[in-house]
């Protein structure tokens, strides 16, 4: 499938609801991309850990059991600072997710999502370029 949408980069999906995971999976597959399934935050960081280096996004649940969205991005920034991440939930309204929505680094998508809204969020995210700050000499 042709579209604005389509790209070929590797993109994490983590979710713990296996639905939302294989349905992620499909969309994404069916626009160009390669896909990596994680059902918690602690497995996500480990499979970020080990493939950092071939993944350009992650598309993170924030509730989760084990590790949630917040503790997971946290420990993939340790690993590589620029991650990319769009968190997605139904549960925006928590702190948690006011505070990691204050990062400028990511992004996020409300659940439930209409297609043409999450290809938009993954384009964009993958798209961004961050924009370090530096002092003025």
């Amino acid at each position: 499938m042709t579209s604005i949408f389509s790209g070929d980069e590797t993109i994490l999906v983590v979710d713990d609801e296996e639905k939302i995971r294989d349905s992620m999976r499909g969309v994404l597959k069916r626009f160009g991309y390669k896909v990596l399934l994680a059902a918690d935050g602690a497995e996500a960081v480990k499979v970020y850990g080990k493939k950092k280096d071939k993944i350009q996004l992650v598309i993170m649940d924030l509730m989760m059991p084990v590790l949630n969205g917040k503790d997971a991005s946290v420990e993939m920034k340790k690993l590589n600072p620029d991650v990319k991440i769009i968190l997605s939930s139904g549960y925006l309204g928590s702190e948690i997710g006011s505070e990691m929505l204050a990062d400028a680094t990511l992004k996020y998508v409300e659940k439930p999502f209409h297609l043409q809204e999450l290809m938009y969020a993954v384009r964009a995210g993958l798209d961004a370029v961050k924009i370090k700050k530096t002092k003025p000499q």
